[in-house]
């Protein structure tokens, strides 16, 4: 995320402890924007509000171990489009609240994982991400977090029609 803001023109949106860092690296004040869970505000002509996430956001800084809050986003058009992105994330009920408060109609979520040592790491593994679109009560899905030739967009895709669900899957390609 530094890398990018500061080759390029990109506003970072984030943590507090990303935000120090962002200015540490040079990225001009004026195009991060340090968020909490709850604050949202206008760029352009879309609407960002931090919603929290379960996971964890860690990062080292000057050689110390800093914490900052995990962050999902809702992004809403100035048409009245809501995309709920939700990055790291694991299944919980605060997703029951967000599609009722909310009611977005794409969901960008991480499906797949990576590996730490011997261990496969997966946060919200297909199965839970289909409960997770339907909770949040979404027409379309669009998985991320996964490799190449990873199966969970297909395991995603049979997860939901499981679940009697007419939401559709829209997976990128790389």
């Amino acid at each position: 995320a530094l890398e990018i803001a500061a080759a390029g023109k990109a506003t970072l949106v984030c943590g507090s402890a990303m935000f120090q860092a962002a200015l540490r690296a040079g990225v001009p004040p004026q195009r991060v924007s340090p968020m909490v869970s709850g604050v949202e505000f206008r760029f352009r002509d879309v609407t960002i509000k931090s919603l929290p996430a379960r996971h964890e956001s860690t990062m080292t800084m000057d050689g110390q171990f800093v914490a900052d809050q995990p962050q999902s986003y809702l992004v809403t058009t100035e048409e009245g489009a809501r995309i709920f992105c939700g990055g790291d994330n694991s299944l919980s009920e605060d997703l029951l609240t967000w599609g009722a408060l909310y009611e977005p109609q794409v969901a960008v979520l991480g499906i797949g994982g990576l590996w730490v040592g011997p261990v496969h790491v997966v946060e919200l593994p297909p199965a839970e991400a289909a409960t997770a679109a339907r909770w949040l009560g979404v027409s379309t899905v669009i998985p991320v977090h996964y490799q190449p030739g990873d199966p969970a967009p297909t395991q995603l895709v049979a997860d939901l029609a499981a679940q009697d669900t007419r939401i559709e899957v829209a997976v990128l390609d790389f």
